[in-house]
C-alpha cells in the first residue's frame, strides 16, 4: 500500500500543473513560431547549441521550436546577427524556415557577416580568462562589454576580490583570472571573429551552465563589494576595445570614463577618474546587484531624457568646430601604451598597473564631443552615440491559458468532421476511465502510477486491434 507521504489527490495536482501553467506564461510569454532569419542581420538573443556542435547562433524562435530537446547555452543579445538555423552551418533541420526536413546543402546559404567570438567556441567561453561558464558553481556577478558583447567577471576586471566557486572540488571554474589572460598559446587571446565558412565545425567540449539555477543572494557577507557599484556606472568597455578606439582613448581615465588602476603589485586597486579617487568614496554605495548573474547591458544602462524624450529621439547636438573630448591623461596613456605592447593585461613593472577597462557613468553619451572627427567615429560605433534597440519576440496571445482552454481553441480551429471525431474520442476514453476509477472510489483504493499505465496500455493493445 502506497504510504500517506506519497499520496497525491487529483485536486492537488491539477492545482500544481495550474501554478506550473501560470510560472510557464510569466516566465516565456512570447511565440516560437516565426524564425527570425527573414528580418536580416539585427541586435537579437542569440542561443548556441551544444548538441549541433556547430558554433553558430539560433534565434529565439528556434532554440525553442527546433532544438527544444537539445542542450543550449544563452548568448544574450548579439547586434548584427542572423540566425544560422536555416543555413547549411548548422546540419539539424529548421522547423521554421526553408523545409524541415532540409539537410546540409538543401538548406539557405551560409551567413557571411554574422560575427563568432570566444562566446561560441567550445560550447560558450567568457572573459578574459577564457573560462567555460557553469551557473551551478559560479557566485559572481558578470558584466558585458558594450562594444564586443562578451562578459567578464567582476574579479578579471579588478573590480573585486576572486569569489571562489560553490564547489572548489570541480576544478574546472575559473580561478582568479588576470594573471592567465595572457596565455602562451596566441589562440587563447585573439579576439578577432571567426571566419564563418561552411567547414567551419569545431567539437564542443567542458561543463556548460544554465540559468535556470542562478538565484544567489545579494547580501552573500562571503563576497567583497564591488570597488566600483553597479549603481554608479551605466556601461563599461573592455582594454581591448578601448585600444581598437582613437576616440575611446581620449576619454580612458577621465572623470566620465573611470579605469581602475594601482601603483604597483602590492597596492591596492583604486578607481582613476581624473586622477587616483579615494577608495572609501567608491564603496559609499553598496548597490551591486545580484551576485552570481550576468549583468547585461539593459539592466547596467539607465538611460536618461531630455525634455521628456526617449535617448532614441533626442536631438543631435551641433557638431563643433574644436574638439571638446578631454586632454589624454599621461599616465593613463603610458599604461595603455604598455598594455597594447604587453598584448594584455599589464601587472607587472614601472608605473600603473591595470587591463584598460573604462566604466562611463551616467549620462555619458551626452558628453561626446561633436566635433567632425569625433562625430566620424561616433557614426562608426553607433552604439556610442544611442541605445540600441534589441528584438524581442512578439507575445504569445494564448499565454496563461489553461489546458482545457488551449485544447477548446485547438479544437475550434480543426475542421468539422474531424472536431466531431475528436470529441466522441475524447467522450468514449473519459466514460473508459471513470468505469476504471469507480471501484477504486467505491473500496477506498489509492490509484496507483502502475494503475494509470495498466489502464492506458491495456487501450493502446484495444487500438492496435484489426
Amino acid at each position: 500500500m502506497a504510504s500517506s507521504s506519497s499520496v497525491v489527490t487529483l485536486a492537488s495536482d491539477y492545482e500544481n500543473q495550474q501554478l506550473l501553467l501560470q510560472a510557464a506564461a510569466e516566465a516565456i510569454p512570447h511565440q516560437f513560431d516565426k524564425c527570425t532569419y527573414q528580418l536580416g542581420s539585427l541586435r537579437q538573443h542569440i542561443h548556441l547549441c551544444i548538441d549541433c556542435k556547430q558554433e553558430r547562433g539560433l534565434c529565439g524562435a528556434c532554440s525553442v521550436s527546433c532544438h527544444t530537446d537539445h542542450t543550449q547555452i544563452e548568448l544574450f543579445p548579439k547586434r548584427n546577427f542572423r540566425c544560422d538555423c536555416p543555413t547549411r552551418a548548422l546540419e539539424h533541420p529548421c522547423q521554421l524556415n526553408g523545409s524541415p526536413t532540409a539537410k546540409g546543402k538543401d538548406k539557405l546559404e551560409i551567413n557571411d557577416f554574422n560575427s563568432y567570438n570566444q562566446n561560441f567556441r567550445d560550447g560558450g567561453r567568457f572573459c578574459r580568462c577564457h573560462s567555460l561558464y557553469d551557473g551551478e558553481k559560479e557566485r559572481e556577478t558578470m558584466v558585458q562589454c558594450l562594444a564586443c558583447e562578451d562578459w567578464f567577471h567582476e574579479s578579471c576586471l579588478n573590480l573585486r576580490e576572486r569569489v571562489p566557486p560553490r564547489d572548489e572540488a570541480g576544478g574546472d571554474s575559473p580561478q582568479s583570472s588576470l594573471p592567465a589572460s595572457n596565455p602562451s598559446s596566441p589562440e587563447d587571446t585573439t579576439k578577432t571573429d571567426i571566419p564563418a565558412t561552411e567547414d567551419d565545425v569545431a567539437p564542443s567540449q567542458g561543463r556548460f551552465w544554465d540559468y535556470e539555477g542562478e538565484d544567489d543572494e545579494d547580501d552573500d557577507p562571503s563576497i567583497p563589494k564591488a570597488l566600483i557599484p553597479a549603481s554608479e556606472y551605466d556601461a563599461f568597455v573592455c582594454g581591448d576595445c578601448l585600444l581598437s578606439s582613437p576616440m575611446l582613448l581620449k576619454w580612458a581615465g577621465s572623470a566620465g570614463a573611470r579605469m581602475v588602476v594601482r601603483s604597483s603589485s602590492t597596492s591596492d586597486w583604486i578607481i582613476y577618474a581624473g586622477g587616483p579617487q579615494p577608495v572609501q568614496e567608491a564603496n559609499e554605495t553598496t548597490d551591486d546587484g545580484e551576485i552570481g548573474q550576468k549583468r547585461s547591458r539593459e539592466q547596467v544602462e539607465e538611460p536618461t531624457s531630455v525634455e521628456g524624450e526617449p535617448p532614441s529621439k533626442k536631438p543631435r547636438l551641433e557638431s563643433a568646430k574644436e574638439c571638446a573630448a578631454p586632454t589624454p591623461d599621461p599616465q593613463i596613456q603610458q599604461l595603455l601604451d604598455r598594455i597594447k605592447a604587453h598584448g594584455g593585461p599589464y601587472l607587472e613593472g614601472d608605473g600603473l598597473h591595470g587591463a584598460g577597462d573604462i566604466f562611463f557613468t551616467p549620462g555619458w553619451r551626452e558628453r561626446w564631443c561633436r566635433c567632425k572627427d569625433c562625430s566620424l567615429q561616433l557614426a562608426s560605433r553607433s552604439y556610442l552615440e544611442e541605445e540600441e534597440e534589441t528584438y524581442e519576440l512578439p507575445e504569445d496571445p494564448d499565454a496563461g491559458l489553461s489546458l482545457e482552454e488551449l485544447g477548446m481553441k485547438a479544437l475550434n480551429n480543426l475542421p468539422r468532421d474531424q472536431a466531431i471525431e475528436g470529441i466522441r474520442a475524447f467522450q468514449t476514453m473519459s466514460a473508459e476511465l471513470n468505469a476504471f476509477l469507480a471501484p477504486f472510489a467505491q473500496e477506498g483504493k489509492v490509484v496507483t502510477a502502475q494503475d494509470v499505465h495498466e489502464f492506458f496500455e491495456s487501450r493502446r493493445k484495444q487500438l492496435r486491434k484489426p
